[in-house]
């Protein structure tokens, strides 16, 4: 099931969409086949130290859209731990902010280019709203001291939280990294910045631009 909204910047029209289906299912793993998602923009936007995450994640979609079928992602003891923690984080951000959460599966936003239409999604940790939205990350406690101790940003999520904001419409979202029984987790409140945004959509665009190109040519591949 999925609402849909017109964007409103106008012209070209654009579309987000809203699809409710439980996140890590079948249907989630349908929506997200071959596209960039929030989850992965920071190595589309890697620098150029980095460009290996780039190339393995442009084989990887190509994969995804030449097969039709989800390729399995690297996942480590962290990622289970965020993925079991996250009711609890959730439930304790919604009761310190006197807020009620809106969960959904996936947000998918077409936009319009002159190259073509270009996907891409996110899957929210949840809505908070009409313009936030929430994004959890788990860290250990003596890794969690440090950060709060430093007052040092999570850097390594900033992608991922601007891509929500950038792919969803949302204005702003609330980054907060949790651990059971520690106390008042730190939290950073990202606000929607427009030129990011276009900085994202601009990389987004060469990416899919190369991803094309590479699934033709290794389509072409087959006649031969």
């Amino acid at each position: 099931m999925k609402r849909a909204t017109t964007a409103a910047r106008k012209p070209p029209p654009e579309v987000i969409e809203t699809f409710d289906c439980e996140q890590r299912g079948e249907d989630w793993y349908a929506l997200r086949l071959g596209l960039v998602t929030a989850s992965v923009l920071s190595a589309v936007m890697a620098g150029s130290e980095e460009r290996r995450m780039r190339s393995k994640l442009l084989y990887r979609l190509a994969a995804e859209k030449i097969t039709r079928q989800p390729m399995e992602t690297f996942s480590n003891d962290a990622m289970a731990r965020g993925v079991a923690l996250e009711p609890e984080a959730l439930e304790h951000y919604a009761f310190t902010r006197g807020v009620e959460l809106e969960r959904v599966g996936f947000v998918r936003r077409t936009m319009r280019k002159f190259g073509g239409d270009i996907v891409v999604g996110c899957s929210p940790d949840s809505l908070v709203g009409k313009d936030g939205m929430v994004q959890i990350k788990t860290m250990q406690p003596d890794l969690l001291v440090e950060l709060v101790d430093n007052g040092r940003f999570p850097s390594e999520h900033r992608w991922q939280c601007h891509g929500e904001l950038c792919f969803s419409g949302r204005r702003w979202c609330d980054l907060m990294v949790y651990w059971p029984g520690f106390p008042n987790p730190p939290s950073w409140r990202i606000e929607r910045d427009e030129s990011t945004c276009r900085q994202i959509e601009n990389e987004v665009e060469k990416f899919d631009w190369e991803l094309r190109e590479l699934v033709k040519r290794i389509e072409a591949r087959r006649g031969r």
